[in-house]
């Protein structure tokens, strides 16, 4: 009987299992993870602290029972501390017990994932909260009962930070935020972040931009600025770092940001070796260039793929990734598909923007829709879109995702057909008039 040992869980390892276990009654899968929990929605953490996620338990998607009922064998606290890929094992460290033991495999599969930064100044902090686990929720819940916060200072304005500065502001906490730069969430332009940065501030959020906390002594923050805060907790997030030191002396590359190349099986350099999550490195569907993306779509779709590649199957193979992200902050929605923005100057490349409402303009619930589209000069092959509004954001990112894997160029975007009626769209949407200034800006 062939063994599979996966090392880690969560969307990427425990859907490999899951999806291993679908299609392959026989093989046995062992899963590491040197967590308590090893299956659960990290995504919907955050909207169990505003509470619109009511139960935590809602954020469980397997428990050690089930994996066992499928017969895949799982141990949590259990930490793969190297990997011999000369002989096909792993170590492996009880973190209880402290014991170490090995254990051999025919297919290894790797979902380290990645771990939060820690800043220097918080270290020695019993107020500071991270939030990449469901007992890092737990604590949070936890803190938040015993000692109602009235004031929460966070670090850093990624996808979590900001999700979690939502849902404190929904409880009524008042919510200040310091940022490094005067960009915040850098995965969108500066243009669009600034107004993201209006819509914080409508919501009563205080913003410290180009800014660092220097010193954390009980309840009082000091900032790089010279201001100081008096807060009952703090949450940092900025940034995360892959969970790869164990793969230094296993002959599996890692490049030099310490990700895990893979091909388009999802296989590293060692064939009975596969990896996924967010300690991975992967291409661009649409360019010739790497990336790692560190959220949910890719891990499934890699889970999938893994599981039927090893079982023998004839797969499809991963295409790249287009990296559609999306986000909700308050009323604001705001998303991009494609290239990251700080990569378009490798490219030639030209620019269209346009705005308009979302449904046709007499309907009283439409609302301002931006779309910018960034496209190949030469060919009108579209490099990245950026999105926001107030609605139809998502509809409008997944629309043109769909438009540039089928290999849609930006003249294309006027055959776009919408599904019309005033309450849904406009007879020409704004897709549709990217499109048209495309072509009149081609022919100008």
């Amino acid at each position: 009987m062939k063994k599979v040992i996966i090392v880690g869980g969560v969307a990427g390892g425990a859907t490999t299992a899951t999806q291993l276990r679908r299609i392959n009654p026989d093989i046995e899968i062992t899963i590491y993870d040197k967590h308590r929990d090893v299956s659960f929605a990290n995504c919907g953490m955050p909207y169990q602290i505003s509470g619109e996620v009511h139960s935590r338990d809602q954020l469980i998607a397997y428990t050690k029972e089930k994996f066992q009922q499928k017969s895949i064998e799982v141990k949590t606290y259990h930490e793969v501390i190297q990997v011999d890929t000369t002989h096909n094992k792993v170590t492996v460290k009880n973190l209880i017990t402290n014991s170490v033991m090995e254990d051999y495999y025919d297919y290894l599969v790797l979902s380290p994932g990645a771990r939060p930064r820690q800043l220097p100044a918080l270290e020695d902090s019993d107020i500071v909260f991270l939030l990449h686990k469901l007992e890092d929720l737990d604590d949070i819940m936890q803190h938040i009962k015993l000692k109602p916060a009235e004031h929460v200072l966070i670090i850093g304005t990624g996808f979590v930070s900001l999700e979690v500065l939502e849902s404190l502001v929904l409880r009524g906490i008042k919510v200040s935020v310091v940022h490094r730069s005067n960009h915040i969430y850098s995965v969108i332009e500066k243009e669009f972040a600034d107004e993201l940065l209006i819509h914080l501030q409508e919501r009563g959020v205080d913003v410290y931009l180009n800014a660092e906390v220097t010193q954390v002594e009980g309840s009082t923050v000091t900032l790089s600025t010279e201001d100081t805060l008096d807060v009952d907790m703090i949450f940092s997030g900025v940034g995360i770092i892959p969970n790869t030191a164990f793969l230094n002396d296993s002959n599996i590359e890692l490049t030099d940001k310490d990700l895990i190349p893979i091909n388009n099986y999802c296989q590293t350099n060692i064939e009975n070796v596969y990896a996924l999550g967010d300690a991975i490195e992967t291409n661009y569907f649409h360019v010739d260039r790497s990336v790692n993306i560190a959220l949910a779509w890719p891990a499934h779709r890699m889970a999938y793929l893994i599981a039927h590649h090893l079982s023998g199957n004839n797969p499809a193979p991963l295409a790249g990734l287009l990296g559609s992200q999306i986000i909700r902050v308050f009323d604001f929605h705001i998303a991009s598909v494609g290239l990251a923005h700080n990569l378009l100057e490798h490219y030639d490349y030209d620019v269209i923007e346009h705005t308009q409402r979302n449904m046709a303009g007499y309907m009283p619930q439409s609302r301002p829709i931006h779309l910018r589209v960034y496209y190949e000069k030469l060919s009108g092959k579209i490099l990245r879109a950026s999105i926001f509004g107030e609605d139809k954001v998502d509809k409008m990112t997944d629309t043109l995702s769909a438009h540039m894997y089928h290999g849609g160029s930006i003249y294309e975007l006027i055959n776009l057909e919408p599904a019309y009626a005033p309450s849904f769209s406009s007879p020409k949407s704004v897709l549709n008039m990217i499109g048209y200034k495309a072509l009149e800006k081609q022919d100008s």
